[in-house]
């Protein structure tokens, strides 16, 4: 297919056009982005007031979001905090680039052994079922 003088020019022209409609679009949106963050920022410095309502029919009162047994009061009655294990970002950091180098490896037994080594009650109920490791493991 060739373009003449005159089809490159309307080609030019339409794309130009198309850039101009989208910069101006580009430009509304991030202008309102930035009129909402002002805003936002503007609401945030204020208090805001909360009422109780009560509860709406079959809306749950109580919700258990503790998993460890390592549980200690608060100020308030009713809520409790937990004290869970965890590892120093740098410790964690570490763990993770070896993880993902594990995958990236398709080394789901090293997997495994990270995973058991890093999550605190972590045991694995059976054997690795990813068809892919169970194919290669047969292999010579």
């Amino acid at each position: 297919m060739y373009l003449d003088v005159h089809d490159s020019a309307r080609f030019s022209v339409s794309v130009e056009i198309r850039m101009r409609v989208l910069w101006s679009a580009v430009s509304a949106l991030s202008e309102a982005a930035f009129t909402f963050e002002c805003l936002l920022r503007q609401k945030l410095q204020e208090d805001i007031a909360i009422e109780f309502a009560g509860f709406r029919p079959r809306e749950e009162v109580y919700k258990e979001l503790l998993i460890g047994d390592n549980v200690a009061a608060t100020p308030h009655p009713m809520i409790m905090t937990a004290n869970e294990d965890h590892l120093p970002w740098d410790v964690l950091k570490g763990r993770l680039t070896e993880l993902l180098i594990a995958v990236e490896e398709d080394d789901y037994a090293r997997v495994r052994q990270l995973l058991r080594e890093t999550v605190s009650g972590y045991t694995p109920d059976g054997e690795i079922v990813d068809w892919i490791h169970q194919q290669r493991r047969l292999e010579p």
